[in-house]
Formats: structure tokens, sequence, C-alpha cells
């Protein structure tokens, strides 16, 4: 089974997040462009966005016919960080045996791969 992460890998963005506040994370979201990898199935989307953003992301998949089984995102109330974000992923990937995963963040990259010992870590 095959998961990525989707910003940075399935989404890209040129705009700088850090010049949305939160309230605008939707428009930030809205504004993705597909990348390349888009074009492919993916069994899972394991992203760091919060669970709060899910209409925003479902909708935008949708709209760029990203072909995907299940979109699974960060807790609303857990703090978002480096170290809790590749917590999450590492037990997301071990859990539902995910055998390669894409991802963009080389610190999360070298963190799934000594955490993730049956999946294939990709750094995108």
């Amino acid at each position: 089974m095959i998961g990525s992460d989707l910003d940075g890998v399935i989404a890209a963005n040129s705009l700088n997040p850090k010049d949305y506040r939160p309230y605008r994370l939707h428009e930030f979201f809205a504004k993705c462009s597909p990348t390349g990898y888009a074009e492919r199935f993916w069994r899972y989307i394991i992203t760091g966005r919060k669970e709060c953003y899910r209409k925003v992301t479902e909708r935008w998949l949708h709209e760029h016919d990203v072909d995907y089984g299940q979109l699974i995102m960060f807790p609303n109330k857990v703090p978002k960080n480096y170290r809790n974000l590749a917590v999450y992923k590492a037990d997301k990937i071990n859990d539902l045996g995910v055998d390669v995963y894409y991802e963009d963040d080389l610190r999360i990259v070298e963190f799934l791969r000594e955490h993730c010992l049956e999946a294939e870590i990709i750094f995108v």
C-alpha cells in the first residue's frame, strides 16, 4: 500500500503559509497547485493539515482529480510541532501497513526511516 504526505508532495503552494493567520489557512490551502504526484493513486494521504481543514482539503483533492483511498489528518487538539507530527505519521504508517510513503520534510523522513522499518520512506 502506498501513502503520501499532501503539502509539498501532492500539493504545492508558492505562497508563504506564515503570511496566513489560522483563520485564513483555508484560503492558503485552496490556492495550492497539484504536482505531478497528484496524478497517482494514493491508498493513504497522511497529512499534517489539521482535521479542521478537512472540507477545504477534500474539495481541493476533488477539484484536482486526486485519486485516493483515505485522507488521514492531524488531530485538532494535538499541538502541531515537528516531533508530534513525526510520531503521528509514524504511528499511522505502521498501523496501516503502508509499504511506501512519500514525504518532503527531510527531518520527518529521517524520523520515519528510524521508526517505520517495514516501509520504504521516499524523500521528495
